[in-house]
């Protein structure tokens, strides 16, 4: 795995049935920035668009063994 990256969130937590809501289902900018519960971040380290770093630190944070993943 490429230490450097992006990962990008859905604006809404999924729910198994909501078949025709784009905000569960896509990770896609175009779509989730029209969403209200889209949160930017310039800077890449919270919100729904984040640096892979940002991505490990919250994972560390919340506990999780990081290492283990890369």
């Amino acid at each position: 795995m490429h230490r450097e990256g992006l990962a990008r969130f859905a604006s809404e937590k999924y729910k198994l049935k909501a078949f025709n809501n784009p905000f569960i289902h896509l990770t896609n900018y175009a779509i989730n920035k029209d969403n209200e519960n889209f949160v930017a971040d310039e800077k890449g380290e919270s919100g729904h668009k984040r640096s892979l770093g940002a991505v490990f630190r919250k994972l560390e944070q919340d506990g999780l063994d990081v290492p283990s993943l890369k």
